[in-house]
């Protein structure tokens, strides 16, 4: 009888055991669905468990508005692979965290495409070992912001940003990214982001060349390092579907969001056409851009040599000869892509048409130079720009 009822009291303890287990799962869903219906969005978090086998916790939403399915397979749990309620809560907790990174990612994206930012990258806000200047702040994005995470990258499309006239030597030729507005950085685009991310709790910083700070991170090695593309001959970010024109801003922040981990191969390998195009020689070492000879930059500086006279033509403001020479621009050069600053743009080509006419662009003043460049933020001092003006009407005089 003694025996009869032992094992009662051990099967009602086995029963019992069984029980609690049972209540530790339901009361894991209960806090996932809780959780998921307050963060509205939709995620599926896979797990290793210390047995090897997978632990899957998904929760889809619907807006917040409906939890359309919770589900977890807590098979592992029953055998032995969550020794202990501490376990399961260490579980949960990391599907949690993704879920947040998630989040923020995709929120950060809708953001960026309501704006018309065309492509964007997360990358570790780690030193840049590799970064030339060692002395400059931007080697590392943890001296403007000690608890810097991550990186966001933000490229716009600027390849439909052309002038029908640059094809005539009586207009003064620019550049794509002189024209775009984002000769410096990006940074209006991103302000909302910065806005959401501090609305968030987290510290954010756009990367502004304009500012007395001046720019704070290398933005080409972060888009790289984010797995935007990679390094040309030419020195210039390549991508794949953008070529070389895109606009680049970037965003310090210790917000953790998901790094790229796997940045783009190089795929330039034996062409050179970039260098064999440039009439200044400036490329003549692959992946490094000789400042002092770039047509780009004494066209930016006070200090212009014959030798770049004689070559500029109508060019009165920056160079695309090597981009013009890039295999991977030349779909962009007959055919732009359809973007959102692509179509605004048309609508303003007549306009910058009539402007950049050189018999009347150089009778501009510096008032009337401040008032018509200003919204393109290009800080080309008007004594500059003015004699690039003078130097490619002459050429058309003569």
């Amino acid at each position: 009888m003694l025996t009869l009822q032992a094992a009662d009291v051990r099967r009602t303890m086995r029963l019992f055991k069984k029980f609690i287990k049972i209540l530790c799962v339901v009361f894991g869903l209960v806090l996932l669905s809780v959780v998921a219906i307050l963060m509205g969005e939709s995620y599926e978090v896979i797990s290793k468990a210390n047995n090897g086998l997978d632990t899957k916790v998904e929760v889809k939403m619907l807006f917040g508005k409906k939890l359309s399915e919770t589900a977890i397979n807590s098979k592992g749990f029953y055998n032995g692979e969550f020794k202990s309620w501490h376990l399961f809560k260490k579980k949960v907790q990391q599907c949690l965290d993704q879920m947040k990174k998630n989040i923020l990612s995709e929120r950060i994206q809708e953001i960026a495409k309501t704006v018309g930012i065309d492509t964007l990258g997360f990358a570790s806000a780690s030193k840049f070992t590799d970064y030339a200047l060692i002395h400059s702040k931007r080697k590392s994005p943890k001296l403007s912001l000690p608890d810097a995470e991550t990186i966001i990258v933000a490229g716009i499309y600027i390849g439909g940003v052309t002038l029908p006239s640059w094809s005539n030597s009586w207009y003064g030729r620019t550049s794509r990214l002189y024209l775009s507005g984002y000769f410096l950085d990006i940074v209006k685009p991103l302000r909302p982001i910065v806005s959401y991310l501090r609305k968030e709790g987290y510290k954010a910083i756009i990367c502004d060349s304009s500012t007395s700070e001046g720019s704070i991170v290398p933005l080409k090695l972060a888009a790289i390092r984010a797995g935007l593309g990679w390094q040309g001959k030419h020195s210039l970010l390549v991508t794949k579907k953008y070529g070389t024109f895109l606009a680049l801003g970037g965003i310090v922040t210790n917000a953790i969001i998901e790094h790229n981990t796997e940045e783009e191969p190089n795929r330039c390998m034996r062409c050179d056409r970039c260098q064999i195009a440039c009439p200044m020689g400036a490329l003549n070492q692959p992946h490094v851009l000789n400042r002092a000879k770039c047509l780009s930059n004494q066209l930016q500086t006070n200090f212009l040599t014959e030798e770049a006279q004689e070559v500029m033509g109508n060019r009165v403001a920056d160079c695309e000869i090597c981009q013009d020479a890039c295999p991977w621009n030349k779909k962009h050069l007959k055919n732009p892509l359809e973007t959102k600053l692509t179509i605004s743009f048309r609508k303003k080509i007549e306009e910058w048409e009539a402007l950049f006419y050189l018999p009347n662009l150089v009778k501009i003043t510096k008032e009337g130079y401040q008032e018509k460049f200003s919204s393109i933020n290009t800080e080309i001092l008007y004594e500059v720009f003015y004699r690039n003006v003078k130097i490619a009407l002459d050429k058309n005089r003569t």
